[in-house]
Order: C-alpha cells, then structure tokens, then sequence
C-alpha cells in the first residue's frame, strides 16, 4: 500500500466517526430517544426531597395508577398505591392540599385499614 491509500483510509476513518459523533449530539440536543413503539403515559405529578444525596419521595401516574413511590440513589419502591384522583373531585374540593407536602402529611394521617 503507498502513501495514498493509506491516507485516504484515515481520512475515510476520520469521517465515518466525525459523523457518528455529530449525529449523537444532535440526538442529544434535540432529546431524541429510541423507543419501542408503544408509548406509556408516565408523569410525576408531585414529588418532595426528604433526606441528603437525592431521596425522595413522588407521586407517579402511570397509565391511568397513581403511586407514591420512595427514591433513592440505588432503589425505586411503591410506598402505597393510591386511588385514580377523578378531575371533578380535585376541583370541587376547597380543602384538598395543593402541595405535595400537604397530600403526603394527609396520607401519613389516615388510619390502615
């Protein structure tokens, strides 16, 4: 192999992960994630820091489920699972708390059943 081939295979090399690397920060940027299809809708609703180094603590919707789930650096766990809140229930209540620290000290309140 001369000089010119040699050069013209680095140069190709050079491309191909110059290009690789553009196309994972534009991926990046613009947050585009590969999925699988079928979407679940997930939203935090709520969610409250209760100790150091990231514990929390956060209300979850997933697919129609409310949870109460506790957050640690190596652990995710259901505290409760908690009935679906009804849009018509959530506004014709004056008194429901409109923190999430307001409707975690309403749980802790209530009696086991």
């Amino acid at each position: 192999m001369d000089l010119y081939a040699l050069a013209r295979i680095f140069l190709a090399l050079i491309f191909v992960v110059a290009l690789v690397l553009a196309c994972a920060w534009l991926a990046r940027r613009n947050r585009l994630v590969l999925g699988t299809g079928s979407r679940a809708s997930l939203s935090i609703t709520n969610k409250m820091a209760v100790g150091p180094r990231g514990m929390q603590v956060m209300i979850v919707e997933v697919e129609g489920e409310r949870l109460l789930l506790g957050v640690t650096p190596g652990s995710i766990n259901v505290l409760h699972t908690l009935a679906p809140e009804s849009p018509s229930t959530a506004i014709s209540e004056p008194n429901a708390p409109a923190t999430f620290q307001g409707i975690l000290q309403n749980l802790l309140r209530r009696k086991p059943q």
